[in-house]
């Protein structure tokens, strides 16, 4: 029977109570959560990538031996987008999305725009993930989509940008023992700078829990890496933390930006846009946790894509560090939906087995060694770190087994040398149809399979107070027209079921999964179980206490530190109940008093006649003047003069002032007046002029001279024309006087 990878899943968000085969241990209590694609078509239109499906989340309780098993789509922006327009409207990896061919022009023209700097989806199908108190179903971008762990119902959209420069982020982060969260990000040309972010993210505090504050507000930068290109950072889905180290392998899968802003413009899916650069080593980076610095020393390998770390840990000065790495990245192509509608990823030639490889770093000081010298000494592995020219190290891996993918350990035993391994068996094809446990010491593996079951990645739950690393109950997820939930018991060659939980429902694949322990849902002050259904409504368990002033229950320790606060806030003097209030809150009932509205200033009446008039008089006065100028008379009396009637009179020195300036300066007019105490008493003592008064005053007086000057001029001209005429008659006498005198002589 062939797996329909293409066909919808149904979500039931409802519990339903599986058939159990066998027996579930009674120490085996909790949820485990897992998520993956599970929508590859909306409308008419479909995902091309198996990895672009919609997510899908499956929630499975375990509690007294019996399995309770519910599942719901993610509902973020991504869903309600696609599932509102009835077809694909949000990109994916391997799905470019375009405009609706029934829209117009300029919606398409904004959707070209708004894909030239791509905005990420925030699909969470990859995993799951603890930050805090809060649980979130992650992608790898920077938007992550916090959940309810018990009804799976998506609350908020959380975008790291906000917190931190990460425009991509692992769905595979690291948690030590206090409960804290290590993630690495990629943060593109953050102030011109390509980079590498690894950040930390504080267990919960008891501050944190009572103000039900985000954790990513307390994130903090552990350190950053340079990229090696500013425009093709490396590709990565995970990372490896020891004791004292982080490991960050950056290989030759990249992102190409310039690529990826371009890709809608020439019809590509972002996914042609990862880059494999066979010509290029890979880089370990190795960064110290307690000082965040990158360890001088550069360890480089050869081509290779890591996809998943097992484990890392540190032992006589090497860190050992265990991947699943692929000679190529034909790995993303397998999963194509073309290619496994037509079942050729189940038996494909070209595909790239995936291998189990150990790699020593040398944290020794390499000074002294010579050029082509190995540096690793450890007994059990073959792994070398050759030293090259400039104190770089070529690190050789030690192939442990093939066919093996999506590892998983003893977490207990992380950062530690751990010996078993757990994964799908991937040997002939990109499909696992059976999961393996693999012994790192004897290099032997032991399998389980059914016939037409394809599994999910298995987890490890370790037995509480064990012994030895592999005491475990081994779960995995598997899929047929049933599924099912194996509960897998060791046996000498092989693993045999111990127990089976059937629900019938039709479920997809999953990628990864997260389990939460019964405590970490409902902890009391002592890490005992107490769930929900134990607390029956109105009845208190007999280890509460109750408080003297407020009547609530609580636990001794909690009620000594509640009891001091109470004690306070009851003796503060508290503001009176307003019952009527209370009742008028969520209704069509206002419940603050209306607020009278202010009277207008009433509005200044137009004065445009008067400005007219006066501005025709003065125009009149003019011309009068200009004439008698030309004509040469007498000039004629200056008109009154007139004064803006929107300006103000100071009543203290008869200037005029608009408004504003007015009622600066008379204030300021008036501190003036008042210090002098006798202004205005004397009788005999006249008011001095105000400089417009005095100007007015020497303007006319300068007026009447020229007038004057003008006069006497004229006059003076008269005069000499006169005198002038009167020369002339004169001199015409005495001339005809002389001619007769001279007429009688002769």
């Amino acid at each position: 029977m062939a797996l329909d990878f293409s066909k919808n899943a149904e979500e039931k968000p409802e519990p339903l109570k599986a058939e159990v085969k066998g027996n579930i241990p009674s120490w085996l209590q909790g949820t485990l959560l897992r998520n993956g694609p599970g929508i590859f078509s909306v409308g008419e239109t479909s995902y091309e990538h198996w990895f672009d499906g919609m997510a899908i989340m499956h929630s499975f309780a375990f509690k007294d031996g019996e399995v309770t098993h519910r599942s719901r789509f993610v509902r973020g922006d991504t869903y309600k987008a696609n599932m509102s327009a009835n077809r694909i409207v949000v990109s994916e990896m391997g799905t470019m999305a375009y405009p609706d061919p029934s829209k117009n022009f300029i919606f398409k023209a904004i959707t070209f725009l708004n894909h030239t700097v791509p905005d990420f989806t925030d699909n969470g199908a990859s995993n799951f993930m603890k930050y805090g108190n809060d649980y979130y179903a992650t992608s790898e971008t920077n938007y992550i989509l916090k959940i309810d762990p018990v009804t799976l119902e998506t609350q908020e959209k959380v975008d790291y940008m906000k917190y931190l420069p990460v425009n991509l982020a692992t769905s595979h982060p690291h948690y030590d023992k206090e409960g804290n969260a290590y993630n690495i990000g990629t943060s593109i040309a953050e102030k011109g700078k390509t980079k590498y972010t690894l950040f930390k993210v504080p267990a919960a505090s008891q501050k944190d829990k009572d103000k039900n504050a985000p954790a990513l507000k307390n994130v903090e930068v552990v350190c950053t890496v340079p990229c090696r290109s500013l425009l093709t950072p490396s590709y990565y889905h995970s990372f490896g933390m020891t004791e004292n180290y982080f490991i960050f392998i950056e290989q030759p899968l990249k992102l190409d930006i310039l690529r990826m802003a371009t890709a809608y413009m020439r019809g590509v899916s972002w996914a042609s846009c990862l880059k494999f650069c066979p010509e290029e080593n890979t880089l370990i980076h190795l960064i110290d946790r307690k000082t965040g610095k990158v360890v001088e020393t550069k360890y480089y390998t050869g081509v290779m894509i890591v996809y998943h770390h097992v484990n890392a840990f540190e032992d006589d000065g090497h860190v050992v560090v265990d991947v699943i790495a692929y000679n190529d990245n034909s790995l993303y192509d397998m999963f194509y939906l073309s290619k496994l509608k037509e079942s050729a990823a189940f038996n494909d030639g070209g595909y790239s087995k995936p291998s189990y490889r150990r790699f020593a770093l040398p944290i020794h000081s390499n000074k002294g060694i010579a050029v082509g010298e190995d540096m690793v000494n450890l007994k059990f592995t073959t792994a070398s770190a050759v030293k090259e020219k400039e104190g770089k190290l070529m690190c050789q891996a030690e192939v442990l087994c093939e066919g093996l993918e999506l590892p998983r350990i003893n977490y207990d035993f992380n950062g530690k040398r751990q010996r078993f391994v757990y994964g799908n068996c991937v040997e002939q094809s990109a499909l696992a149809k059976q999961i393996s446990k693999f012994d790192t010491e004897s290099r032997e593996t032991v399998y389980w399979n059914e016939d037409n079951c394809w599994p999910s990645e298995p987890v490890f739950i370790p037995r509480p107070n064990a012994e030895s690393e592999d005491d475990d109950e081994g779960n995995a997820q598997d899929h047929t027209d049933r599924s099912f939930l194996n509960s897998l018991e060791r046996v000498e060659t092989n693993y045999s079921v111990g127990a089976k939980a059937e629900v019938c429902r039709r479920e997809s694949s999953c990628f990864h999964s997260l389990l939460l322990p019964d405590w970490q849902q409902h902890p009391d002050k002592q890490g005992n179980n107490v769930t929900m259904d134990e607390l029956d409504d109105g009845e208190v368990p007999q280890d509460l206490v109750q408080c003297n002033t407020c009547q609530r229950c609580f636990f001794p320790k909690v009620l000594e530190k509640h009891s001091k606060i109470c004690q306070k806030s009851a003796t503060k003097k508290r503001k009176t109940f307003d019952s009527s209030r209370q009742r008028a809150e969520g209704t069509d009932i206002p419940t603050l008093k209306p607020i009278k509205p202010k009277a207008e200033p009433p509005k200044k009446q137009s004065n445009w006649r008067k400005k007219h008039e006066d501005f025709i008089a003065a125009i009149r006065a003019a011309k009068v003047v200009t004439q008698v100028m030309k004509d040469g008379g007498p000039l004629p009396p200056p008109p009154p003069p007139t004064y803006d009637p929107d300006y103000v009179q100071c009543p203290f020195c008869q200037r005029r002032f608009n408004e504003s300036a007015a009622d600066r300066h008379i204030k300021f007019c008036q501190e003036q007046a008042a210090r002098m105490p006798n202004k205005g008493k004397l009788p005999d003592v006249k008011k001095p002029p105000s400089r417009t008064q005095e100007r007015r005053r020497r303007r006319e007086r300068s007026e009447q001279r020229w007038g004057e000057e003008q006069v006497l001029s004229r006059l003076r001209d008269q005069i000499s024309r006169g005198i002038g005429q009167i020369l002339l008659r004169v001199r015409g006498q005495e001339d005809v006087r002389l001619t007769a005198v001279s007429g009688r002589t002769k």
